[in-house]
């Protein structure tokens, strides 16, 4: 196994967190992405050192040569060269030359970039299809965006189509993506959500405190304020179907939500029923029928019914996407298939 210098997995280069009520979800490899092989980023020679990719074997078929380097979303990665970024294929050729200040991965056959301090969208080819002209935007999904005008503090937020039309208009505090054809939408003062339709219709009137996304017809939304308020779920007439009992509580993600009660993380069906008891310290959303949890100061992974298949034992875990998922044993990044076996790293 090749020496691993400490790293940052990059799943997405922000992570996507829409704010800090709507919407916390991690963006993981896209349906599109099965016709690819899955590359995983990695880097050597500690924090001066060089970025390439890894296969499910653990082996650089991408050898380290960048400065920086996120995710394969749909077909290409973004990677650095000194401050600018581009994008390259599975092959580590060059699509879109390193010339953008910051970028944003490749959503809806769109990737957000950078230049002179504004955001546009590109093409595959590197072309502009909407101008550099916005102060903060995300990516695209389901062929809509949200973008921020007139300035990163006092701007508002709106939602854009591929030509750059805005389908809802920039009037917004805080603006979530649609999902489930419904976006959350927020203020700052007081600080309530709600929820509008794709043409900006209200469906749900401002009075939840928090809220996250739809998923499986339910969203997570909290009564109260951030310290003793209560989270439960609401369906698509903003009634409550789960009533507000939990500390914590994320978005349904393979027919089971995270939930925390009694300061034990656990989890339920969409229906309210308790599938695996509150029993961990923290614990993450399903994807591919496993979740990491964390036990003690350790952590692992269950799979759907709660039990173990990898002995909690890594101080930081991510979700497996494909064959790996990132971990890291005392600040030592790494590697682990399925079996949590290591197959690159940590630092020997």
């Amino acid at each position: 196994m090749r020496k691993l210098a400490f790293f940052k997995f990059i799943v997405f280069l922000l992570l996507l967190s829409f704010f800090a009520g709507c919407l916390k979800r991690t963006f993981l490899v896209s349906e599109s992405e099965e016709k690819y092989p899955v590359l995983y980023p990695a880097r050597v020679g500690g924090p001066a050192g060089k970025w390439g990719y890894l296969d499910s074997t653990g082996r650089f078929v991408i050898e380290p040569q960048f400065d920086g380097a996120g995710p394969f979303l749909e077909g290409l990665a973004y990677v650095a060269v000194g401050k600018k970024w581009g994008f390259i294929d599975h092959t580590g050729r060059w699509v879109i030359k390193p010339k953008y200040e910051v970028v944003l991965p490749f959503f809806d056959g769109l990737a957000g970039v950078v230049i002179k301090k504004r955001w546009g969208y590109i093409d595959r080819r590197g072309r502009f299809v909407i101008k550099p002209q916005f102060d903060m935007i995300m990516p695209f999904f389901d062929g809509y965006a949200q973008v921020k005008v007139g300035g990163l503090t006092s701007g508002k937020w709106g939602i854009i189509d591929k030509k750059g039309r805005f389908v809802i208009k920039p009037v917004y505090d805080l603006l979530g993506r649609f999902r489930e054809g419904l976006a959350c939408v927020g203020t700052l003062s007081p600080k309530k959500w709600g929820f509008i339709d794709t043409t900006g219709k209200w469906i749900i009137p401002l009075q939840f405190d928090e809220v996250m996304e739809f998923s499986y017809g339910r969203a997570p939304a909290m009564i109260g304020d951030i310290e003793t308020g209560k989270w439960g779920f609401i369906d698509r007439t903003g009634k409550f179907v789960i009533e507000p009992q939990f500390e914590e509580a994320g978005i349904f993600s393979e027919g089971l939500a995270r939930v925390k009660k009694g300061g034990k993380f656990g989890y339920i069906d969409t229906t309210g029923k308790i599938v695996i008891p509150p029993q961990f310290r923290e614990s993450g959303h399903f994807h591919e029928g496993v979740a990491w949890a964390r036990v003690g100061d350790r952590y692992g992974y269950i799979d759907t019914t709660g039990k173990v298949v990898i002995e909690p034992q890594y101080t930081a875990t991510g979700d497996f996407i494909g064959a790996l998922a990132p971990v890291a044993v005392e600040g030592k990044g790494a590697y682990i298939n399925k079996s949590g076996k290591f197959v690159f790293g940590p630092e020997e």
